[in-house]
């Protein structure tokens, strides 16, 4: 494929499930357009993109690093907090 812009044919190529539709955004690796097209190979604008995007229904919640410490994994070890960037770490005395 060649980028509209520039002709070149180093274009990247990402193909994504939004809602009902199955888009391909597209990258020209030598000037950096981008444009998204559908899976018949139509242009869209980034509106109609924007549209399937808000339909999309998230399968799964965002995970943080306080869900990661408050509930590990079966059989993993918990973890313990991070600690505050000004914290004192004390090595204990050399016998």
């Amino acid at each position: 494929m060649l980028c509209p812009l520039c002709q070149r044919e180093q274009v990247v190529e990402i193909g994504v499930t939004m809602g009902p539709a199955r888009l391909v955004m597209r990258s020209c690796s030598g000037c950096d357009a981008r444009w998204w097209d559908d899976n018949e190979g139509n242009r869209l604008g980034i509106s109609q993109v924007l549209t399937f995007a808000g339909q999309t229904r998230r399968r799964r919640r965002r995970v943080t690093v306080a869900d990661v410490l408050a509930a590990p994994p079966a059989g993993e070890p918990a973890l313990a907090p991070p600690a505050p960037a000004d914290a004192r770490v004390d090595a204990a005395p050399r016998p």
